[in-house]
């Protein structure tokens, strides 16, 4: 019998890890099963922001958990990421507090489960289930994909005949996609499995985010021999730190051809903080302005459509703006999870929608104060004020990553709405917070 305990040791290790690299490889493919919908819209079309979906992956992390508690007993926390964890359970204190203060509150009990989730993530990422250089690579490659896919996309103006991995119907006639319009000429944006081109563009702003702590991950050595350090050094400045700027360029490129405006300016920030930093700004800036001369040629007049059509967009969220804080200060403790498109069709909005109108109020602030009470609002402003304190206590680059996910937090609802995303805004804070933890402690 000990013996057989043995064996099952390695075994049931290497499946957990296996699982895991997984779900990491995976979150973003939205294979989804709809849970609940709770109500069907005048037009007779589900409003997805009123529905409930459990993604396939999820089903994966009970799995993976039991199997980390079971197989990796000794297993301890090597790095805690403190300001992640806090603002989740804030978050989950005040949803737990609104199945007794709202109405209808299935959506908050589920809520309250996926942040359970979300904990269950980040702390799998700080037990180190696996090496943060591995999962790194997994997420830079998954995310890589996602690039990809999205480029491609655009080139072909159609699906790609992906839908088995989640791929949206794509084609200038489809209706409720992201699109440009120059004249009677429409042409699709990117989404490669993704919800929203904005939220394609912000996945790439993220995997710039993360390209820092992948590379440090990668250069990380205990090793003390001189020759194992001139392997490293030949490593770094022959194949690591080209490829990392390859990398880099590519998602930059990425989140310009999203089309989405909040993303450029993220993209912006990022691009002054490089160019700020004098090791950065002769490397960077010929290939940067290359880049974008390139794609400002190829692609100028949807460039110029999208600046030029920047009113349209102003008056549609500035309108979602006016309704979201009209419906704190009617209901200050929130109306529950998934409840804002439901109040728009009601007398509350005072004019009929379109069925493509019917969505949430595009900030990630607003809408958690709409769905979860004005408590939401602090905790999220207190979690991102302490976010960017410390990025800034660890360089101009890192502070300006932190910085750049702002604009799409302001201009979009994602980031709360979308459980993809939202997975992937908390895996990008769990792993920014043990880097910055590891970085100050090799000081």
């Amino acid at each position: 019998m000990p013996n057989k305990k043995i064996k099952l040791l390695p075994l049931g290790q290497k499946i957990t890890k296996l699982l895991w690299i997984v779900f990491l490889a995976s979150f973003l493919l939205p294979r989804r099963f709809l849970i609940l919908s709770l109500e069907d819209n005048v037009h007779g079309q589900i409003i997805t922001f009123t529905s409930w979906f459990f993604y396939w992956v999820e089903f994966l992390l009970p799995v993976i958990l039991i199997g980390f508690l079971v197989f990796f007993q000794k297993a301890s926390l090597k790095n805690i990421p403190k300001i992640t964890w806090s603002g989740i359970f804030l978050l989950m204190v005040l949803c737990g507090a609104g199945i007794f203060l709202h109405e209808a509150t299935t959506f908050d009990a589920l809520f309250l489960l996926r942040l359970i989730e979300l904990w269950v993530v980040s702390y799998l990422i700080a037990s180190q289930l696996i090496s943060l250089r591995t999962l790194l690579t997994v997420l830079v490659v998954a995310l890589g994909f996602q690039g990809i896919l999205g480029l491609t996309q655009l080139a072909f103006q159609k699906s790609l005949g992906l839908s088995f991995l989640g791929e949206p119907t794509l084609s200038p006639d489809t209706l409720g996609i992201g699109k440009i319009d120059i004249g009677e000429t429409k042409y699709i944006r990117p989404v490669g499995t993704l919800v929203h081109a904005n939220a394609w563009g912000s996945m790439a702003l993220l995997a710039i985010g993360l390209l820092s702590a992948w590379y440090a991950s990668l250069m990380d050595t205990n090793k003390q021999s001189s020759l194992q350090k001139i392997r490293t050094k030949i490593e770094k400045n022959v194949w690591v730190a080209p490829a990392l700027k390859g990398i880099g360029l590519f998602f930059g490129i990425c989140a310009l051809l999203s089309f989405s405006r909040g993303v450029w300016l993220g993209l912006g920030m990022i691009i002054l903080a490089l160019l700020w930093n004098r090791k950065y700004r002769i490397k960077i800036l010929a290939p940067l302005l290359i880049a974008l001369v390139a794609i400002g040629t190829w692609q100028w007049s949807l460039i110029w459509q999208r600046i030029v059509d920047w009113k349209l967009a102003i008056f549609s969220r500035t309108e979602m703006l006016a309704y979201a804080l009209d419906l704190i200060n009617l209901k200050p403790f929130g109306v529950g999870i998934g409840k804002f498109t439901l109040m728009l069709e009601s007398d509350f909005s005072q004019r009929m929608f379109a069925p493509w109108e019917l969505q949430p109020v595009h900030n990630f602030f607003l809408l958690a104060g709409a769905e979860l009470g004005v408590p939401a609002i602090f905790v999220l402003l207190f979690v991102t004020l302490f976010l960017l304190w410390k990025s800034a206590r660890h360089g101009l680059l890192s502070l300006i990553c932190v910085l750049a996910l702002l604009p799409s937090l302001l201009s979009d609802h994602f980031f709360w709405t979308d459980f993809s995303m939202l997975t992937l805004l908390i895996v990008t804070l769990t792993v920014s917070e043990i880097f910055w933890q590891r970085k100050r402690v090799s000081k």
